[in-house]
């Protein structure tokens, strides 16, 4: 894990070098600050992970933040072919998806 706040630049690394690191080598990644919020709501109210992630998962339901595009749907058949196209980064999409409905 390493926890970094952006006091002052001390490094030429880009943005991109980092998050290389960061998904080759399954790196939790966090802001200084994320660890000052709770996780549970305070008794009288105020800011908290749990309310952050219900408020997230309302935009998606209702359509206030588009994630289409961002992945493409594949039968879990074709897992070996996905896999594959992921690692040597010929994806047309960001990420996909396994449809387990049949």
């Amino acid at each position: 894990m390493l926890v970094g706040a952006p006091w002052s630049r001390r490094s030429e690394a880009s943005a991109h070098d980092l998050l290389t690191e960061v998904f080759h080598r399954y790196v939790t990644l966090r802001s200084g600050w994320e660890w000052q919020v709770p996780l549970d709501p305070p008794p009288f109210g105020g800011p908290s992970m749990r309310r952050n992630v219900d408020q997230a998962l309302r935009w998606l339901a209702d359509g206030s933040i588009s994630v289409a595009g961002l992945a493409d749907r594949f039968p879990p058949t074709e897992a070996a072919r996905v896999y594959a196209a992921l690692a040597d980064g010929t994806t047309s999409r960001l990420t996909a998806l396994f449809d387990w409905r049949g």
